[in-house]
């Protein structure tokens, strides 16, 4: 079962939940699934129950239920052909990377980031070395989107239908309207809430992500923390732009400066480096940004030096 129907399945229990109108098709689907057991009845009876909960409450019972049962074959046993409607979304990926009927836009390296309005309404920030794909009009159950780097969304609100992000490592289905997702080929991937909340998916897990946590997606596994700025994950996007970090380790700092200055960065993290938290101006040059990092009490056994192209890590013996 892939991440997108993951999705999707995500979606129908949520709309059963809050009571919304659900097709001949979907009504199918949930009653098979109803037969399954008297275990799942009930906790369907329980989520209709919910109407009056807030949202993430709402979400988290559903991931729950979903989760309980998602890696039990018998549970997809009742995906019958009926379901193909409720599923087509989960070929959107194919389609936006076909050659018709999308709009694309590629940021370069050390560019200014790039705003750009959806067919929705949705406001998607672009940061460089970023590329974003979607559809030039959105008609369907879902409103998706194919992003490569790095961008900062503000969604438009509408219940109906999904606004939902596809990287090389997850999908993102929003529930709320404000977060960053940075998604660079070979780099962790991290999505940061600012409002409202999101659902993560890979072909194994769903997550809730809310306000003030940040998931990393690193070798498979999904970790969440919670961030005493999150907003500050958005200061690449500021009119006056800064790089923020907050307990983030050595390699990190050194790989998003040189990204943004394009230039080389280690192959792999020093052992036993240190972690920054501190703020560095992207009006500054290079040279300058290195020095103050290399003035952060947690840098004095390893030093960040520019040599060429390439940002290279030096060990310190005194």
């Amino acid at each position: 079962m892939s991440s997108n129907q993951l999705n999707q399945l995500l979606q129908l229990v949520i709309r059963y939940t809050r009571g919304e109108k659900l097709t001949e098709e979907e009504e199918e689907i949930l009653e098979n699934w109803r037969k399954k057991s008297t275990q799942v009845r009930a906790e369907l009876d329980e989520l209709s129950q919910m109407d009056g909960a807030g949202p993430e409450e709402v979400y988290e019972k559903a991931l729950q239920v979903l989760n309980r049962y998602r890696r039990r074959r018998e549970v997809w046993k009742w995906m019958s052909v009926s379901a193909v409607v409720l599923l087509l979304s989960g070929l959107v990926v194919y389609w936006l990377q076909q050659d018709t009927g999308f709009v694309e836009f590629n940021n370069p390296d050390m560019a200014k980031p790039l705003v750009i309005q959806l067919p929705d309404g949705t406001k998607v920030t672009l940061n460089s070395g970023s590329s974003l794909r979607y559809p030039s009009s959105y008609n369907g159950t879902s409103r998706d989107v194919i992003l490569s780097g790095e961008a900062a969304f503000d969604v438009a609100e509408n219940s109906q239908s999904p606004f939902v992000v596809h990287t090389d490592s997850v999908t993102v289905g929003v529930i709320g309207t404000n977060f960053d997702i940075r998604a660079y080929p070979g780099e962790p991937e991290e999505v940061t809430v600012i409002t409202g909340a999101l659902h993560l998916t890979d072909e194994r897990t769903l997550r809730i992500v809310k306000p003030t946590e940040q998931a990393t997606i690193r070798g498979g596994e999904i970790s969440i923390r919670r961030l005493k700025h999150p907003e500050d994950c958005l200061s690449w996007a500021a009119e006056t732009p800064f790089l923020s970090f907050d307990s983030t380790d050595l390699y990190t700092v050194i790989q998003r400066m040189a990204r943004y200055y394009h230039l080389k960065s280690p192959n792999a993290p020093t052992a036993g480096a240190g972690t920054i938290t501190g703020k560095f101006p992207l009006h500054a040059s290079v040279d300058e940004n290195l020095r103050r990092l290399n003035e952060v009490e947690s840098c004095k056994k390893e030093k960040a030096l520019r040599k060429g192209d390439s940002i290279v890590i030096v060990k310190v013996f005194r």
